[in-house]
């Protein structure tokens, strides 16, 4: 389903429920986060929302771990994911920062979504090379039990992405 698997930029609450939601799917998850200290957080934040996810629908009893791989390390966190999942704080020159530092480590034509609540694409692609590939993919939080996305900069990308979940996130498109 997904061969190379999904990255996330950023392991707080909401890259974590993003983890979880992933794992649920059969995906391989690789988790950038640079406080090294984030580990035992995101693990723990994935153990209670399987539970949550396993009253909600079948899942195997145990949390796929070896499907799981955080790191502090952005190239390792970028080594040809299917799909880049940003979850920085959503400060603008923080995430530009990070966005332009990610696509050194990606493929050109890999999708990036950015979690952002208030900032718009363009500015999130001023710095980029190829800013054609980054959307706006934020989710309704959690989004491991809210299905739910609103997408601007919509491409027929994130539809293929969001299919692969089956019929579990809707999408709602603004420009």
């Amino acid at each position: 389903m997904y061969e190379n698997g999904i990255t996330l930029l950023g392991g707080g609450l909401i890259g974590a429920s993003w983890a979880a939601l992933f794992l649920s799917k059969g995906a391989r998850v690789t988790v950038y986060e640079p406080k090294a200290s984030a580990e035992d957080e995101i693990t723990a934040y994935i153990k209670t929302a399987w539970a949550d996810l396993a009253k909600l629908s079948p899942l195997s009893a145990a949390v796929p771990w070896a499907q799981l791989s955080i790191t502090t390390n952005l190239k390792t966190a970028c080594q040809n994911p299917d799909w880049v999942q940003e979850n920085a704080p959503d400060r603008l020159d923080l995430k530009q920062k990070l966005l332009k530092e990610v696509e050194a480590y990606l493929p050109a034509d890999t999708p990036i979504a950015s979690s952002t609540t208030a900032l718009l694409p363009s500015a999130l692609q001023e710095k980029m090379r190829y800013p054609e590939r980054l959307l706006v993919g934020h989710p309704f939080n959690p989004p491991h039990l809210i299905p739910l996305v609103e997408v601007a900069g919509v491409r027929e990308a994130i539809r293929r992405f969001c299919s692969r979940l089956g019929n579990f996130m809707s999408i709602s498109s603004a420009k």
